[in-house]
């Protein structure tokens, strides 16, 4: 679960943002799922290459088309990156 991800992050080093995408991917579609991912591209936005940013925000958006923030904020990473 992701409290346990947070926990088990606190104690060693952890690569968050994979763990993320991995619980994500678990959860499948729905907005849990969406979530988890979104809070990925948010804790990568330093480390994770733009096509790894827009990826995963394309999955967030699939997984819970109702939730508006994963297009929103693909629409962002691609106007930085002048795609």
């Amino acid at each position: 679960s992701e409290i346990a991800l947070k926990a088990l992050s606190a104690l060693e080093s952890v690569d968050f943002v994979a763990e993320l995408a991995t619980l994500a991917d678990q959860l499948g579609d729905g907005v849990s799922a969406a979530i988890a991912r979104i809070e990925a591209v948010t804790r990568g936005e330093t480390t994770l290459s733009a096509p790894a940013r827009a990826a995963l925000l394309d999955r967030a958006h699939r997984a819970s088309p109702a939730l508006p923030i994963a297009a929103f904020l693909a629409e962002r990473t691609a106007r930085r990156t002048g795609d």
